[in-house]
């Protein structure tokens, strides 16, 4: 996807000011409505992958501390995703440079 940016202008000025996620934009463009539905569907589906990650993360935390047997493991996963994305839109601006 990165590769063919520079054969497209608009692709890879979408791709110098947005990086991936412009990029990504850029080429779903055409498909209209429907392109702006899938790059919001990517963008869900990365917190999707992060909740797994959480859930695995309080499986191991339950196996080193036994006191936190009590609480149920999707606790944590709940948690942990609501605070990731708290501190996402959060920290988002103050961090943009050095994403990009």
């Amino acid at each position: 996807m990165i590769a063919s940016a520079t054969s497209v202008p608009l692709w890879e000025k979408s791709y110098i000011n947005g990086d991936v996620g412009g990029l990504l934009k850029a080429m779903l463009e055409p498909a209209h409505g429907f392109g702006k539905f899938l790059v919001i569907l990517l963008s869900l589906s990365v917190v999707g992958n992060m909740a797994m990650t959480f859930y695995s993360i309080s499986l191991n935390l339950q196996l080193f501390i036994p006191f936190f047997l009590k609480v149920p493991r999707y606790v944590f996963s709940t948690v942990g995703t609501i605070l990731y994305v708290f501190l996402l839109v959060l920290l988002i601006p103050s961090i943009h440079w050095l994403i990009v």
